[in-house]
């Protein structure tokens, strides 16, 4: 090679380097700030076919000027008996034409060929598939001081897990694990109540008060999450999610507290003796005269936690409804109640507990009720 074509190859590498530092550098500016996926634009090559990356249904990611990034749907690690959650924070990098994510799970740089990144569009390539984000302005809509969160997952054809947790204002967390969780049983332990208003704050980068009551998918055998929120000792509002159709804020907000049992110390929660034979509540309803209204897993947990802290008594009251409820262990039950006492027969005998308060009067404004059909 002669020294002309040394220079002109030399010449060509440096504007090449200066491109690619100043290609990196505009990357390294536009891929600050809060992500969310959106379906793949149509290509101009009709012959190309790119199909959506299933793995990052719903996705989101915010990425800071500090090389670290929050992965909005956080990362599991799935095993023969459960699924791990291993949090939602990681590191990145990001050069000329890729994208790097630390994998928390085994530590490896994770590659994620780009094809496009301008101040508003994120487009990368995992296997041939390709997944399209459009930044999204992070809102934070009014805060409501909450008693209590409580969260309930039903289970899906697979491994998903099937448990229930409530999380009291003071800290105190209480943990029902049924199927897929590792731990099965009641459970209590404790978190500090800074961390308690983090998890309550996830909720509030969405319009709580605008969100429907249920959401479903088009398709079966999925899982339904449902939430419900205490304000004053009455429920303030329950959405039941199947399929993950809530908006994407709020399905984000709710994945930490699903996983919550996971990272903290637990410790077993004793049963009292008149209530060992409903440890493993899934569903309930209020039923009167051929109609019902029904409860929500969530709710349905929040009630027997009622119940298992109520106090046992020897009174008359005027029975308004059969509290119906499925368990896991034998398929029906029901209760005779008036929403503040509840009379159920134990070793052949009636035993009446005492919650303390109403509990279907004093939410009787979420309650819906219709007919019971032969499926119910």
């Amino acid at each position: 090679m002669n020294r002309i074509s040394i220079g002109v190859l030399s010449i060509t590498l440096f504007f090449y380097s200066c491109k690619q530092g100043k290609l990196q550098s505009a990357n390294e500016k536009n891929i600050l700030g809060d992500w969310v996926k959106v379906r793949n634009p149509e290509l101009k090559n009709k012959n190309s076919i790119v199909s959506e990356f299933p793995d990052f249904e719903r996705a989101g990611f915010s990425f800071f000027t500090n090389g670290t990034c929050n992965n909005k749907t956080g990362y599991l690690k799935r095993t023969d008996s459960t699924t791990i959650y291993l949090g939602n924070h990681s590191k990145y990098r990001i050069s000329a034409d890729s994208l790097y994510i630390l994998n928390p799970d085994n530590s490896k740089w994770e590659s994620y060929k780009l094809l496009k990144l301008t101040p508003d569009t994120l487009q990368f390539y995992l296997r041939d598939r390709l997944a399209t984000f459009k930044h999204y302005k992070l809102n934070t809509y009014k805060s409501i001081n909450f008693d209590k969160i409580i969260l309930s997952t039903s289970g899906c054809y697979g491994s998903c897990p099937i448990m229930s947790i409530i999380l009291n204002n003071d800290g105190t967390v209480l943990f029902r694990g049924l199927g897929h969780t590792g731990k099965k049983g009641d459970y209590v332990g404790k978190i500090t109540k800074e961390e308690f208003q983090q998890l309550q704050n996830n909720f509030f980068k969405t319009n709580i008060d605008s969100l429907k009551n249920f959401y479903r998918a088009g398709w079966t055998d999925d899982e339904t999450i449902s939430t419900t929120f205490v304000k004053n000792g009455k429920i303030y509002k329950t959405v039941d999610d199947y399929g993950r159709q809530a908006p994407y804020q709020f399905t984000w907000a709710y994945i930490p507290l699903r996983y919550l049992y996971q990272h903290i110390k637990l410790k077993p929660n004793p049963t009292p003796v008149f209530f060992a034979r409903f440890n493993e509540v899934r569903g309930s309803s209020f039923r009167k005269d051929g109609s019902m209204a029904p409860h929500t897993e969530s709710e349905t947990f929040l009630l027997f936690d009622y119940l298992r802290n109520g106090k046992q008594v020897n009174c008359q009251f005027n029975n308004r409804f059969k509290l119906h409820i499925e368990l896991s262990s034998f398929p029906y039950y029901d209760i005779d109640t008036d929403g503040r006492y509840y009379t159920f027969i134990q070793n052949g005998k009636p035993v009446t507990i005492d919650i303390g308060f109403n509990f279907y009067d004093i939410n009787a404004k979420n309650r819906e009720w219709r007919k019971i059909t032969e499926y119910d």
